[in-house]
This record gives C-alpha cells, structure tokens and sequence, in this order.
C-alpha cells in the first residue's frame, strides 16, 4: 500500500493532438462553402508534416456521399500576383486511400501550380497542373488513417488558376512512378561534364572519386522528385563491328557500369527499370546487332539451330545479370527484354516483318519474320528474370508511343495500328511479358500528350496490362550548343505555340506529360500507366580544352573521336550542367507515403515516472504534458531535447509542442518549496529536513521506517522517547513512518 501512494505522488498526463494548419479566418467565396482561402507562401505545403484537415473547414466542409465528393457550384480562381491556396476539408470517410480529380484552367507555364490531397498520417500527394483550359487533373491513391482529407489548389502566383470541379472517390493505393534514365552517367563524368543544382552549387566538385560524384548526382534527382531510374545494359560495348561506323566506348554500359549504376540508385531509395539490349550497341526498332560472341555462336548454323542457340544465349546472360544483382539486394521493378523492339530481336533471326532485299540496309539484313523465334527469345528472357527476381515486372518496348501517325500530312492524327499488330501476334506466338513499354516523344509521334493518353488506355483496356512509358524527352533549347539541331528538333503542331522549346516550354510538356498519364484508367476504373522515364535527362554537353565537343552518342570508329551528343539541349541540365525548372515538376507530383510515428519520452530528474514513459506521434502532431505537483515541490524548467542533438531549456511547462520529423525527451526539473518540520503520522516523531539531511526527534519510543520514492525501505532502526537521530539523504522525497518529507 505504501508503494501505490507513491506512486500516485506524479500526476502526469500526456495528450497527443493532431496537426492543425494555419487557422484561417476569411473565406475566400462566400458560395463556396468549407474552402478556406491561403496567402504568402503557402504554395510550397509541408511533404513530410502532418496536416490535420478539420482546422481547414468552415461550415463543416463536405462530407463523403458514398466515398465521393463533387463539388461544381463555382468556380474558384488563385490570384496571379502572389502565392495562395485554395483548401477544403472532407470528412466521413473510410481509412484507406483516394483519388482526388479536378477540372482547372491554367493560363501559361510561366509558373507552377499543384492539386494536392493529404489525410492524416500521411504525406501530401499532388500532381503538378498542366497548362491549359478545362483540363482533367489527377491525384493518385492518397492515404488518410483517419478517413478525411484536405484537398486543394495551390499556385505560386506566376500564371492565373481556376478551379472549376473537384471530385474524391475511393481507390487502391497507387504510387506512380517518375524519374529518368541514368545509363550515360558515369561516362559524362568520365569526359568532364560537371553538375550543378537550381542555385549553381556543385554537386561534382573536383575533390570527389568519380563514384561520389555519380552518387551525388543521383542522390539530387531523388530529392528532387525523381524516385524511378532507368539503366541499359549492353552485352560488350567497345568491341568495334568493322560493318559499322560507329561504336560505344568500353567500361560504358557493360555489366560492371550498369550494376554500379543500379547500387547508386538503390541507395538513393528509387526503384529500377533495368533494360536488356541484348546487343553490344545501340539498338532500337530498325538496328538489332547480334552481341559478337553471340554471332560466333550461330556462324554456319543453320535458322532453326541459331535461333535454339539464341534463346539459350538470352536465358544464360539475362540470368547470369539479375543474379548479380541479386547478390547485392538488388531486385529491379521492372525488367525490359530489348529496346524499342519493333522490328524485332536478333536481327535476322527474330523479324517481325519481312524484310526484302530492296529493302535491307546493313542493319536490317534481309530475311523473314518469325514471331516463334521472338517469342523463344522473349520468354527465354522473362524465364531468367522470374527464376532470380519474380516480382519483377517483365516489359516489351515498343517505339512511338501512339504508334504510327496515319497522316503525316496532318501530323495530328493517332494510328494504334503498330500496338496492336505487334501485341496481337506477340501473344499469339505465345510470349509471355507484363507490361507494356512505350515511347512518347511529340517530336515523332507529333501528338500531344493528351492524345497519347487516349491512345495508352485503349491499348490497357485491350490486353489487361499496364502501360509503363519508357522514354519522354523534349527540347529546353532550340538547338544544341553549336547552332545544330538536336534529336528532337520537330515537334505536335499542338505544342509549338504552347511549349515552344524553352526552359519553361520543357517544364510545361512535363507537367502535361504527368498530368495526362495519371487519367489513364482502365474500364474498371482502375489507373493502369505506372509511370515514365525520361530520356535523357544526364547527357549534358561536354567540351574540351580547345572548346571542342567531347561527350557524343556514340564514337567514330574511323578516329575513336566522340560523334554529336544529340540530346544535349534536351536534358534536365542545362549546357553548363545546372539544374533546369523542369525539376520543379517533379518536385511538385508527389506519392503519398504513410508518415512515421516518433516517441515522445517524457523523463523526470527528480522522480520516476512510470507511466507513460513514452506517448507516439507523427511529425506536425501537438503534445501537450499535463503535470500536477506534488505538495511541496515546483516545476524549476522543462528541458526538449531532439534526436538531431538540439536542445532548449523553458523556465516552466510547455503548453504545447509540436513533434518534429523525429523522437524527443522532455525532460521535467523540479524542487522543493521548503523544508518545514513535520509531524509522523502517528505524532511519535518530530521531522526536521535540511541541509541534506532529515533530523528525526522521538516524542514517544517507536519502530521508525524510511522508504524511497520508489517504494524501497532505505532504514529501519527503533528510537526511544527523548532519543533523536540526523541521517543524511540524497536529495529526494522520501516517507517517514508514513509522512512525506522531502530533502535538498
């Protein structure tokens, strides 16, 4: 029984409130019930920081109507001449996750603007807003522990926004992914090129091994918004065929490079697309070159033999590299057998068409098409795959994302012609893959975005596979460094006016890019385009010390010299490697991820707590710490300490405080008021505490028994009438024959 009055001596209670934001007092249109209206800032919303809806919501906002909310009744627009929001609080709900659709209008791409959602418990998901009239917005599969959500616009003041609809629905949870393709990275570094961020800082100082300098690199687009990678591996790069003019530096591409590569991504936390070349070139829908030590294999072979031959050449090394790979905790999202694969695989063996002689160029020998021995080729690959990684996605890429143009003479007009022949008589012969890669470039396809959106949901709803794009890339210059045109110098009529080939231009047919691939859903409902890769976002200009070209696609054989770096004026760096504003657009579409619950330990430097030692919250979440005192004793200061090794000290109790992105310990100081004597409980003795001390005075003979705060006997010893005792003590609160005395 001693030990419970002990115990209850501290009256601590711990409360943990959820995030509020900003209080807001004006409405921003009185019509427009539950939207609160944002100034100042409040464009770039916390990612990581828990946002608590019901502080947003005035006339208790809108509540789910079987998992959806609409609301059209008017339209809302964001001032262009500073940063604001525009937020609504939904509530009802059940856990899980939602998609948040919208119809805005934004006026140019001189700027940025973002549709976000953010329930509680999780991280803001968003999708950047596309330039554009009426245009159909979408937020993917944010999270909500709770069942509410704080939707909204935001913009950063640079172009005019209008929000005319928004809708909420329940849907599954649906990361998509973004980033681009990696493969020239070390090579780049390797030729000089130097990369900088937004704000012209190094991220390559000279003072780093080439392997930092590509981790940094990486590590920068994951911070900014990329979280997806794409690497391409060729069998033996440098190995010159004398049939070409062209060749690719060795310790380029090869295993040891793609591997590193792939160690670098998976540090940085981004998922893999890991392409397969089968090839020790480039290759893509008119060039499929044997690998050299395959091509020995198969001399004086006759078709059906090399084919056999073939297959057992695809299996050994796609295996033999995902087992590396594997060793390394390595397990690629997506695997890609080939490199936009139209014609084919294994140029002449694995023709998808027919090639003539009149037709037949060094690349493209003459031959058959022989869809059995794609499909041993393919399946061989997704075999291997499978064996070491079968979560892996396996993809078949195809070029021109929207297939061919049917009239070029229009340049505006979507053939799935191509799509659905090859998938057709792909499936027919019996390959087995998952997903389907495409291509997207406007400068090819001359479709926009939109279109080609269109176009990927009629393919997902024909063969019930997602859709992953495999390359986008566009021109944030009009030419490359010299003057000469780059790869993509053409370009959709709809975007030459729109997104003419600039920095903001290149910004704005990304955001376009995303926005678009977020509708694709299938039948069902369902989004089925995982995500996009763009290409090539590293290849930056190089030159060297006479200001001569030094980094190119690929080297002249005839001299080992670096051919033109084509897509140097397309990338997300710009000539001299600093970081362009696409960026700003993947920073702005972000997945929502579940946030962390951190411990709050409370400690008392002066008595034991038992309970709670610890409360959890997430990041953006109020504690507040409810102590009442015990008699005698006074709160001296509150000390908080952070994980990080900060540390403050407050002359009294926090009210309240917030939790940072990580743990804490308050810590609680107190004292004594005095040291007034006292009397046991029985009146057998007088009690005097002081000066570490307590003095004990015998009015009557009696057992006299002291114990701790913690409830353990710390003397028992029997004094007569008139006797008296001085014990010195640590300072503390103690009982004494059932009397609380406190020492100092």
């Amino acid at each position: 029984m001693k030990h419970a009055y002990l115990f209850a001596l501290w009256s601590l209670s711990i409360f943990v409130f959820p995030a509020f934001g900003q209080r807001l007092d004006n409405p921003f249109m009185d019509k427009t019930d539950g939207w609160r209206f944002l100034l100042d800032g409040s464009a770039n919303l916390p990612v990581n920081k828990n946002i608590r809806p019901d502080d947003f919501v005035e006339r208790n906002g809108h509540p789910f109507d079987n998992a959806t909310f609409q609301f059209a009744s008017n339209a809302i627009s964001l001032s262009e001449k500073q940063s604001s929001a525009v937020c609504q609080s939904v509530k009802g709900g059940e856990p899980g996750f939602y998609d948040v659709v919208a119809t805005v209008s934004v006026s140019d791409a001189s700027g940025l603007a973002t549709l976000f959602a953010q329930g509680y418990g999780y991280s803001v998901a968003s999708t950047a807003l596309p330039v554009g009239d009426h245009v159909k917005v979408s937020v993917l599969g944010a999270g909500t522990a709770d069942g509410s959500l704080l939707v909204g616009v935001s913009s950063d003041g640079k172009q005019k926004v209008t929000v005319h609809s928004v809708e909420v629905k329940k849907a599954e949870n649906r990361h998509f992914l973004q980033g681009g393709d990696i493969t020239q990275l070390n090579y780049i570094l390797d030729r000089g090129g130097r990369y900088f961020d937004e704000n012209g800082n190094p991220l390559t100082p000279s003072v780093l091994s080439r392997e930092e300098m590509a981790q940094n690199v990486i590590n920068y687009l994951a911070k900014n918004g990329m979280n997806f990678v794409r690497i391409r591996l060729s069998n033996n790069p440098g190995t010159p065929d004398n049939s070409n003019r062209y060749f690719m530096p060795s310790g380029y591409q090869d295993s040891n490079d793609c591997i590193q590569l792939a160690q670098m991504a998976h540090k940085a936390g981004m998922e893999i697309q890991f392409t397969f070349n089968w090839s020790d070139f480039w290759s893509n829908g008119e060039q499929q070159d044997i690998p050299a030590d395959w091509k020995k294999k198969v001399q004086g072979a006759g078709e059906a033999n090399a084919v056999s031959v073939l297959t057992q050449c695809c299996y050994e090394f796609t295996k033999e590299t995902m087992l590396k790979l594997a060793a390394l905790d390595i397990y690629p999202a997506y695997v890609s057998l080939g490199n936009e694969t139209n014609g084919g695989f294994l140029f002449p063996y694995g023709y998808a068409y027919d090639v003539s002689l009149s037709d037949a160029t060094s690349a493209m020998p003459a031959g058959y098409k022989n869809w059995n021995a794609i499909a041993s080729f393919v399946n061989a690959g997704y075999k291997a795959v499978k064996e070491v990684s079968p979560n892996s996605k396996v993809v078949i890429h195809l070029a021109d994302a929207t297939g061919d143009v049917a009239d070029n003479t229009k340049k505006d007009h979507v053939d799935w012609w191509i799509y659905s022949w090859y998938f057709d008589e792909l499936m027919k012969a019996g390959a087995k893959f998952d997903v389907i890669g495409a291509s997207y470039y406007p400068s090819w396809s001359y479709v926009t975005a939109s279109q080609a959106a269109d176009y990927f949901t009629k393919l997902l709803n024909r063969y019930n596979k997602d859709i992953l794009v495999m390359e986008t890339g566009y021109s944030w210059h009009p030419t490359r460094k010299d003057g000469y045109k780059g790869q993509l110098s053409d370009n959709a009529p709809a975007y030459v006016s729109r997104f003419p080939f600039s920095e903001n231009g290149q910004k704005g047919f990304m955001a376009d890019v995303l926005a678009n691939l977020k509708n694709c859903v299938s039948d069902n409902g369902i989004s089925r385009v995982v995500g996009d890769l763009y290409w090539d976002p590293v290849m930056i200009h190089v030159e060297n010390e006479w200001g001569e070209n030094n980094a190119g696609w690929a080297h002249w054989l005839s001299s080992s010299k670096p051919d033109a770096n084509v897509v140097e004026n397309t990338t997300v760096f710009d000539f001299s490697g600093k970081a362009l504003p696409v960026l700003d657009v993947y920073r702005k579409n972000c997945n929502s991820q579940p946030l962390k619950k951190h411990k709050v330990f409370i400690v008392s430097e002066s008595f034991e707590i038992t309970d709670p030692e610890f409360v959890e919250a997430y990041c953006g979440d109020s504690v507040s710490v409810s102590l009442q005192m015990p008699e005698g004793m006074s709160l001296d200061s509150c000390c908080v300490e952070y994980a990080n090794g900060e540390r403050f000290v407050y002359p009294s109790m926090i009210e309240s405080l917030e939790v940072p992105d990580m743990d804490m310990t308050v810590r609680l100081y107190s004292s004594f008021v005095s040291a007034s004597p006292a009397h046991s409980s029985d009146n057998s003795l007088y009690i005097v505490t002081k000066d570490g001390a307590v003095t004990l005075f015998a009015n009557s003979s009696s057992m006299v028994e002291i114990f701790a705060a913690n409830g353990g006997l710390i003397s028992s010893f029997y004094l007569n009438a008139g006797e008296n005792k001085v014990l010195p003590l640590p300072e503390g609160m103690y009982v004494v024959n059932g009397t609380k005395v406190f020492v100092r």
